[in-house]
């Protein structure tokens, strides 16, 4: 029995098409949400691949549960796909190690410093010094809530 993973965690890493696929889990996330994900695979020999995505939870589990698991329930996965960099290429008898971070997006809206909510000021061009620091909204995208 394998132990016991925090999770997200990625389960899974495939070739496809010249990409190197992953899927990683997040279950902790709200389906429907969409998350950043972002990371990194490598192998002892130098190959590296560099991932960056924004992906939709699904709305149902797409991972059946793993039945050596007592209580183990269907879980969520999103998969994310990047072009390793040469010159190093994987090795199929190397291990893949995988270091990945996944977070909730959230939307924040910045006006120029010094406006005042509420106010249109005609569209000006941003030169030298213009700072945008009034949040006026903040949303999850794609989510009803935390």
């Amino acid at each position: 029995m394998p132990p016991p993973q925090p999770h997200p965690y990625v389960i899974s890493a495939k070739f496809t098409g010249g990409k190197l696929e992953l899927g990683v889990l997040v279950d902790d996330f709200k389906s429907g949400g969409y998350v950043e994900v972002s990371g990194q695979a490598t192998q002892t020999n130098g190959a590296f691949a560099n991932f960056y995505n924004i992906e939709e939870v699904p709305d149902k589990p797409n991972v059946p549960a793993d039945p050596s698991i007592p209580d183990d329930p269907d879980h969520y996965c999103v998969y994310v796909s990047a072009t390793p960099l040469p010159p190093t290429k994987f090795s199929k008898d190397l291990d893949v190690a995988a270091v990945f971070r996944v977070a909730r997006l959230w939307l924040t809206v910045l006006g120029e410093h010094g406006e005042v909510l509420g106010d249109q000021p005609p569209p000006q061009e941003a030169g030298d010094g213009t700072m945008w620091d009034i949040v006026k909204a903040v949303s999850a995208v794609g989510d009803d809530g935390w």
